[in-house]
């Protein structure tokens, strides 16, 4: 392999790298922000899973006691939780598992190794 070979080889591996990393990046942010799962309680998590916000509607207290406001917030953040987890191993498996082309780039590396 000439040298221009091997640095043309190089290029294309930072950029196929780049480009996955970028779609992944999307992947999560698109995780994050997933709809609320309910009226009255929304949960925004951040992209590792812990609490960014929650938001109780004023009106919950009126239609629900406390034991049944509690068990819903505990419904909607272990449910956002869940979704969000859930979304995230399906996105590292497909830039980063055993079928994606990342292991192709890898291979590449330890040619030029």
């Amino acid at each position: 392999m000439t040298d221009e070979e091997y640095v043309a080889a190089i290029e294309e591996g930072v950029r196929a790298t780049r480009a996955r990393a970028a779609e992944f990046n999307a992947a999560i942010q698109r995780a994050i922000e997933l709809g609320p799962i309910s009226d009255l309680v929304a949960a925004t998590l951040y992209g590792d899973g812990y609490l960014g916000d929650l938001f109780i509607e004023p009106t919950a207290l009126t239609s629900h006691t406390y034991t049944e406001l509690e068990d819903l917030i505990t419904e909607v953040l272990r449910d956002s939780n869940a979704r969000l987890r859930e979304v995230v191993l399906e996105a590292v498996n497909r830039y980063w598992g055993v079928d994606s082309s990342w292991h192709g780039l890898k291979a590449l590396a330890d040619e030029l190794s």
